[in-house]
């Protein structure tokens, strides 16, 4: 489990902030046949679930979080069609999740429940952070890893013990490897990019902070409007140090956004919203006639006038917020397009969207 994570580290920081852009061109392209203006409020969070687990352990300054419910995610019509197509199918992350079903007797798949991503608002690739929860124990992921690193990759790996931290070593030709990770909960682990090089130090620092994410005031004011029990979530918050808040949203030169926010619940449809904070409330009706002038024409799209049809932008105070649903037969119609897609041809489309120079290889070692 680990050392899979542990080569997919570097490209976690960009998929991130290519997430980010992505919402924010979604949102305005289903909302923009359907623009109001008009007073009201903003839909209303919850907190709950890993995600409230994850802000009590998260120290203040967060300035990405995100979250996926697989559990719920198994629900939908996506995961019926698709999944059981990718797990047996062939290709590297097929192998590696029979591999591990085979020595570990842990089927990743059903067992993984919930995942919630990180980073601070220094945005430090080192300093990425991941809380994975699961029908798991610690003792049982511990056999787990070693059991993988010995037969799966013929190396012999030792784990220890100091207090919420776990060690994993081993000798690699002339090399000690080294990874650390943290269990907050019997069934959560938490690992940092940090970490998964060797360094302790990231672990240290947060299992050890004063001041949580819970309390921090710019990210509080973000997550009142999502609802961390959807499917899949996120709250985005503008870095300190970001005086060019397009730039880092992605977004066209003179957009002033100080947050981004986004719940979305999976069944037969898609139901939920996205929002974007802008710095003043005559900012965000610019937005709202913008998004009417300049996205207006998508609708001549079938797939996107249907997405439209149900969908309404308005403007609430300082945000912009695009809600809709997307029908049944539509999402229907995607999940039977994902299901004749292999797990490679997946693992290609995720690994553009993280496109661009590499930044050094994750997995800590010592000479």
């Amino acid at each position: 489990m680990v050392p899979f994570l542990a080569r997919s580290g570097p490209v976690m920081t960009r998929r991130i902030r290519t997430a980010a852009v992505a919402v924010a061109v979604a949102s305005l392209v289903i909302g923009a046949a359907g623009c109001h203006r008009h007073g009201g409020a903003a839909p209303k969070g919850r907190i709950d679930g890993l995600a409230k687990t994850a802000l009590d352990v998260l120290p203040e300054g967060t300035a990405i979080l995100a979250g996926v419910s697989w559990a719920k995610f198994r629900e939908t019509p996506f995961y019926a069609k698709a999944i059981p197509h990718f797990a047996t199918g062939e290709g590297e992350v097929h192998d590696w999740l029979d591999l591990v079903k085979q020595l570990c007797q842990i089927d990743l798949v059903a067992a993984t429940d919930s995942a919630v991503v990180a980073m601070p608002d220094t945005f430090e690739q080192s300093r990425l952070t991941v809380f994975l929860e699961g029908k798991w124990q610690e003792a049982q992921v511990d056999k787990c890893i070693v059991a993988i690193a010995e037969k799966g990759a013929g190396v012999h790996l030792t784990a220890s013990k100091d207090g919420k931290l776990t060690h994993y070593q081993a000798a690699v030709g002339d090399k000690r490897v080294s990874i650390w990770i943290a269990w907050v909960a019997p069934d959560t682990l938490l690992f940092t990019t940090g970490g998964l090089a060797g360094d302790r130090k990231q672990l240290d620092g947060i299992l050890a902070t004063t001041s949580h994410a819970a309390d921090d005031k710019a990210l509080k004011g973000i997550l009142e409007h999502v609802d961390t029990t959807a499917t899949a979530w996120a709250a985005i918050v503008k870095p300190p140090n970001a005086d060019d808040a397009a730039t880092f949203f992605g977004l066209s030169s003179g957009a002033q956004i100080d947050g981004i926010y986004a719940s979305a619940q999976l069944d037969k449809s898609i139901a939920g919203w996205i929002g974007f904070r802008f710095d003043s409330e005559k900012s965000a009706k610019k937005a709202v006639k913008k998004a009417a002038t300049e996205l207006k024409g998508l609708g001549d799209d079938p797939r996107l006038a249907k997405i439209a049809s149900g969908t309404k932008v308005a403007a609430y105070g300082r945000d912009l917020v695009a809600q809709g649903e997307i029908d049944a037969a539509l999402v229907d119609d995607q999940a039977d397009r994902l299901a004749k897609m292999s797990i490679d041809d997946v693992m290609q489309i995720v690994n553009q969207l993280g496109a661009g120079p590499a930044q050094g290889e994750a997995g800590g070692s010592e000479q």
